[in-house]
């Protein structure tokens, strides 16, 4: 009967290795740096790409190539695939993540996509030691909810990238990195897969010397004019004017 392929399978699974899914993250603007309070504010586009057996389908059924579910059909993919689907989340998330748009599409052949454009806001541990002079670094997360027995995560070739209009001023954005890993939450029974995408940033330079440098200069030059005034009323006065300057 195997040998003819008219034997059903029973029992369970001997060996089910993990579904490959390969994830990218592009950030479109960089809306707010709060150094203050160590985050900042993205606004991205984030993109899942895997193959499961079990979302294979026939196009006869459904008259279609490929089905496509947008945002007020997104209800009716996850009742569809049930809990077999690579759930996520970003761990250093703060507050709400606010989803503009998702859609997810299914090839006859298993093949699944997933897209959201979103924006929320991201913890990060700024590293104030060499202020003016430090280089931050910006971390975001994304984390699957299902063990590594289930789906394993690895970068999206060519996805990931930060637009070159992202719309920061204080900081010099380089390379974006995409770096996989495993890592044990507390509640959970088995590692989960990560994926680490990171840029590094300088800090604009010219904004300090003009604006904090240059007239710090200034004042301790002025102040020292005034010992060589040979009248010391004089002195008082030049004193007492660049207080007065300095204050305006």
């Amino acid at each position: 009967e195997v040998l003819t392929g008219q034997a059903q399978p029973q029992g369970d699974n001997v060996l089910e290795a993990p579904i490959a899914v390969q994830s990218g993250l592009r950030i479109l603007r960089i809306s707010a740096v709060d150094s203050q309070n160590e985050n900042f504010s993205v606004v991205g586009s984030l993109r899942m790409d895997w193959t499961d057996p079990r979302l294979a389908f026939s196009p006869d059924t459904c008259n279609c190539a490929v089905k496509l579910y947008t945002e007020k059909e997104f209800d009716r993919f996850l009742a569809e695939v049930g809990s077999r689907w690579p759930a996520f989340s970003f761990f250093n998330q703060l507050g709400n993540r606010w989803t503009q748009s998702r859609a997810a599409a299914i090839w006859p052949d298993g093949r699944a996509r997933y897209a959201e454009h979103f924006n929320t806001t991201f913890q990060a541990d700024f590293d104030f030691l060499q202020y003016p002079f430090d280089t931050q670094t910006f971390p975001i997360f994304l984390d699957l909810l299902y063990g590594n027995s289930v789906y394993t995560m690895t970068a999206l070739p060519g996805y990931s990238a930060i637009d070159p209009e992202h719309g920061e001023d204080e900081f010099i954005i380089t390379d974006f990195t995409a770096e996989p890993s495993a890592v044990t939450p507390a509640a959970a029974d088995e590692p989960v897969s990560r994926l680490t995408f990171s840029f590094s940033a300088p800090r604009h330079l010219n904004y300090y010397l003009l604006q904090v440098f240059l007239p710090i200069l200034l004042i301790i030059l002025i102040s020292w004019f005034t010992f060589f005034l040979r009248d010391y009323t004089r002195r008082i006065e030049a004193a007492a004017a660049n207080i007065l300057l300095f204050i305006a």
